[in-house]
């Protein structure tokens, strides 16, 4: 598998919004935080199950966030196996346990609470 030239973080926002959990407003601001740093682009994918459509747009001169809509399990695995870090954001219910699957091919996990 060829690798990109730009790192590519992946994140899962969850059908529920408990107040506990991690927002996706914080997520954006730590990528524009984290991309000042490199000298490269950074992109972040946002899973969120009650999207109906895909979108992209530039956070930061650096940081490009790409929403998706709903992953079946297969294609999400594999998005999470073809990124350089899964940040785990909620308490996995809802994944069955996906930080553990990202460990075991790979990627690592940074479990934001």
């Amino acid at each position: 598998m060829q690798r990109r030239l730009n790192p590519q973080v992946v994140a899962y926002t969850s059908f529920a919004n408990p107040s506990r959990l991690l927002k996706e407003e914080t997520l954006l601001s730590l990528m524009r935080g984290v991309s000042k740093r490199p000298n490269r682009q950074i992109n972040l994918v946002i899973v969120n199950p009650v999207s109906e459509r895909a979108e992209n747009r530039k956070v930061e001169q650096s940081c490009v966030a790409y929403w998706l809509p709903f992953l079946p399990g297969e294609r999400f695995l594999k998005l999470i196996a073809s990124s350089d870090l899964y940040i785990e954001r909620c308490i996995d219910e809802e994944l069955g346990l996906c930080s553990i699957d990202a460990g075991m091919v790979g990627t690592p996990v940074a479990k934001l609470t």
